[in-house]
Formats: structure tokens, sequence, C-alpha cells
């Protein structure tokens, strides 16, 4: 009988790692063109990435902010859904950004970059209109951003990660 089970697990599990090679393969050969660069000039590259974004944000401008994204970006946000892709980033800024109480800050704690990755952590405060009250209300929280270089050298989100509260 353990032969029965472990037969099909152990297929399972060959199947799933011969699909991360085949991905892990694919994402080598996309970014093959990317240089390689130093991590604390890369690091750099990101933490001024970031203050371009965030004088997007400042001038509510969703559309420039949309090019500091990558196609495939991931976006998680508390209280909405998983937002994927440029386009829907977009239109969720722009819908933000309509609200005439909007406003972000956010500043890094800690920016760090290796290869063609790089992160950014730290923490934000956002104005908004609570859709309750409709009146004017502040958060908080802290976030993750992970970059990816891109085959032009230039750094772009491909997943970011807000956390409320903090």
């Amino acid at each position: 009988m353990k032969h029965k089970l472990l037969m099909p697990a152990f297929m399972a599990f060959t199947v799933f790692l011969f699909a991360c090679d085949r991905v892990a393969g694919h994402e080598e050969e996309e970014h093959a063109a990317a240089p390689a660069g130093d991590p604390a000039k890369d690091a750099e590259a990101v933490r001024k990435v970031e203050q371009d974004m965030l004088a997007a944000f400042k001038a509510k401008d969703a559309a420039r902010l949309a090019g500091f994204y990558a196609d495939d970006v991931v976006v998680a946000v508390p209280g909405q859904a998983q937002m994927e892709g440029r386009q829907a980033i977009l239109a969720s800024n722009e819908r933000d950004m309509k609200d005439p109480a909007f406003s972000l800050d956010f500043t890094p704690d800690k920016v760090e970059a290796s290869g063609d990755l790089a992160y950014s952590r730290g923490r934000y405060t956002i104005g908004y209109t609570d859709p309750q009250t409709k009146k004017p209300a502040q958060g908080k929280g802290t976030y993750l951003t992970v970059f990816r270089r891109q085959g032009d050298g230039a750094w772009k989100v491909v997943t970011d990660v807000v956390h409320a509260g903090g």
C-alpha cells in the first residue's frame, strides 16, 4: 500500500521540479541581456526609482506612475482584491487620485539589490476619503516592494505588498 502512494507522490514531485526548472530557464533567457551590476549602485538606482514614483504620486500623475511597473506586476493592498498587470495598477491609481483627500508619502527603511532583483521595505502614510464617513482620513503601514532589472537596465516594480497599521 505504501508503494502505491509513494509512486504518485514521487511523480508529482518530479513534474513539479521539471516545471520549476523550465520556468527558471525561461526567466534566465529573458533576462540574460540585462547587465550585471554593483549591488550598492543598483540599490541607489532603486532608491532613485522610488523617489520618482513618490513624485508621481504627489503630482497625482497615474500615467507616469504606471511606467514604473512591469507588465506582470502584482500588487496586494489591504481591503482590495490582488491586482495583476500594469493596466490594473493604472486603473486603481487613477481612481485613487481622483479623491481630493488622496495623498501618499513613503520612506524606505532598507533597500538591497543583488543581480537582477532588488527590494525596498519601509513605512507609508496615506490620506483618503473614508467611504463610510465621507470625511478625510489617514492610514499608515509598511510596505515591501520587489524590483526586477529590465533588459534595458531599468528597474521596475514586479511585486508590491502593502500592510496597514504599524
